[in-house]
């Protein structure tokens, strides 16, 4: 879930919102707008739909999200006659749909709040900042990159976890340096809920980027790392 304006969350959420409660307001008129004049009922749902489009368009980049407005079912209503003998429940149906994918986003979104929220400056480390050169919880990573604003954030995003879950079954030397990072990393961050940070060292704190149950990782896996790091 990615916001098409930084720092826009909390206006986001609103406007999602409002497209949930907008959609009960269509569904509520649609019985007595559809009685005898069933292009009226249509004319609603069809409103809907463009608002949202625009809505979705102007505060979020994802296209499943845009795209599912108008699948099978948006054109199944818009084809609607005053022959269907009961185009209210494909309405219901298609608008409940789509109150629970809006209800998901937002979901996503309060979720996101804390991250978006905690103070510093972020740091995404790929495979090789775990297993070369100075061990991880050595480095001072303030001083030696010299960024500001302080705190310092690590994010370690889930494939690196995964990466280094594989290089346990390297050579010797790679093995046990990606065990031993695994191991710190569990024990620093097993007291945490998953997206909270932990101090690592003075100016310096840790977390893990879980990533969303519908992201879909690129093939590249260095690509994949920049590309959570734009996120």
């Amino acid at each position: 879930m990615r916001l098409k304006i930084p720092g826009s969350l909390g206006e986001t959420v609103e406007a999602l919102k409002n497209l949930v409660n907008d959609a009960d307001t269509v569904l509520t008129s649609w019985p007595a707008l559809a009685r005898g004049n069933l292009e009226h009922g249509k004319t609603a749902y069809l409103r809907w739909v463009e608002t949202a489009s625009l809505t979705i368009g102007n505060y979020l980049l994802d296209d499943d999200l845009l795209s599912g407005l108008r699948a099978h079912a948006y054109w199944r209503i818009y084809d609607l006659t005053d022959d269907d003998p009961r185009p209210y429940p494909v309405v219901e149906h298609e608008l409940r749909l789509q109150q629970r994918h809006l209800n998901s986003a937002i979901a996503c979104l309060e979720n996101l709040k804390p991250f978006l929220e905690r103070e510093g400056s972020i740091v995404m480390p790929d495979t090789s900042a775990f297993i070369q050169g100075r061990y991880f919880m050595e480095f001072d990573w303030a001083s030696e990159l010299d960024i500001r604003p302080l705190p310092l954030r690590l994010v370690v995003p889930g494939l690196v976890i995964e990466e280094l879950e594989k290089l346990k079954s390297f050579d010797r030397d790679v093995k046990h340096r990606a065990r031993q990072v695994l191991k710190d990393l569990r024990r620093l961050l097993v007291s945490v809920k998953p997206g909270e940070a932990v101090r690592l060292r003075d100016n310096v704190t840790i977390e893990a980027l879980i990533d969303e149950d519908r992201h879909q990782r690129l093939a590249n896996h260095d690509g994949e790392i920049i590309d959570q790091a734009v996120q």
